[in-house]
Formats: C-alpha cells, structure tokens, sequence
C-alpha cells in the first residue's frame, strides 16, 4: 500500500471527527439542530461529507433524524436510559462472571488495581471519565473477547449525552473501595458474589440521570414557550 494511501483520509471521516468532538465536548448539547450548512462550515467541507458523517453519527446514537425536521444531537430519555441500563448490565455481569471463572493473571490484576485505587481515591483525578471508561474496558479486555468491548464503548456514548444535561456538580459519593472491590470480588472466583457486585455497580447514579433528563428536558420546554 503507498504512503499516501496510509494517510489519506475522506472529507466524511473529517466531518465526522469535527462533530463528533463538539458533541462529546459538550460544545453540541443533546437537542442541538444539526444544520447541513453549520456542520459543513464547522469541518470545513461541503455538505456532501457532512451528510455521510451525520449517518455515521446516527448509527453511533449521537445522532437523531427527524422527517422533515433534519438532523439533532440525540436527546436521552428515560425509556432510552433504561434501554441501556439493561444492555450494560447485562454485558459487565457476564464480563466479571467470566474473569471469575477465568481468574486473572498477576500483571491483569496488578494493573486492574492500579486503575481502581487511582479511581477510589479520596481526591478528583484528571479525566476522571476517562479513566473510569479504561477500567471497565480493560475487565473485557481480559476476558478475551472483543464484542464486550466493542458494545460498552458504544454504551459509554449514551453516557456521554447524558453527562452534558447534568445540572449536579462533582460526582455522588461512593465507598472508598468502590471499584477495588469488583477485583476483590473476581478473585473470589464466586461468579454469583461478582455478578451481583457489579450490578450494583451498574445502578449506582442511575436516579440522578433521571432528574438530570427530567429538569434538562423541562428547561427545553420552558424555552420553547417563551
């Protein structure tokens, strides 16, 4: 393959990273009207690249179509939340139930510890979110199987959406051992002991993304009437 094969890249993968960083900044909240013509001079290309991108989006759920209304940045809901509640669930229970019966080699956990007491600490860590996204990649990293992955990036997008409607400051307190004991409860090798670890894990925080989408979805309306 040459060289300038390697570096190429379409108008429509840049349109795509151009708003896709807006959405995930926060820069595009949820709701947001994509205009085709904004987003082109946004990225700096015309709209056709602009239009492939918006569907990329839109498979990645960051984006929602309406008929005749256009493109948005997609609006979280409670059905939509339980939706992916459920999803993610699913996916971290089976994730943690097989590394229980796997078990983990010394460098894994070594590594999974590492993440969590940095995460557990009494003081913020810089790109908290970040580091938090890593933690639960690396459990289905280490089960071997990359669709475990593959789906809670997609799920930690929603999650995106949804830290750009909060109207809470700093995060909820948890135990001081919150993610440490995830590891503990693996190396039990107890797969109904992890399983039920992690989905308390899973729910922690749920309720305050309801108010969230409730207080943001009333301010919304509140400025439609006005």
């Amino acid at each position: 393959m040459a060289s300038e094969d390697i570096l190429y890249v379409s108008g429509a993968d840049k349109a795509y990273a151009a708003i896709y960083r807006e959405i995930i900044s926060g820069e595009l909240p949820p709701g947001t009207k994509l205009s085709r013509r904004k987003m082109a001079k946004l990225s700096n290309l015309s709209v056709i690249p602009v239009i492939e991108a918006l569907k990329r989006l839109e498979t990645d759920g960051l984006v929602e179509s309406r008929p005749r209304w256009g493109s948005f940045v997609a609006m979280p809901t409670k059905e939509k939340l339980a939706n992916q509640y459920i999803l993610r669930e699913t996916i971290e229970c089976k994730v943690v139930r097989i590394l229980a019966e796997q078990g983990l080699s010394p460098e894994n956990e070594a590594y999974l510890r590492r993440c969590a007491r940095a995460l557990d600490g009494e003081e913020d860590i810089p790109d908290r979110a970040e580091k938090h996204n890593d933690f639960h990649y690396k459990l289905a990293e280490y089960t071997g199987y990359s669709s475990f992955t593959d789906v809670l990036k997609r799920i930690h997008l929603f999650f995106i959406l949804c830290r750009a409607m909060t109207t809470r400051r700093g995060r909820s307190p948890v135990p001081l051992d919150w993610h440490e004991r995830i590891v503990d409860a693996i190396l039990t090798g107890d797969c109904a002991l992890v399983e039920a670890t992690m989905k308390i894990h899973v729910y922690d925080g749920y309720q305050y993304i309801v108010e969230d989408i409730d207080a943001y979805t009333r301010n919304i309306m509140a400025g439609r009437n006005h």
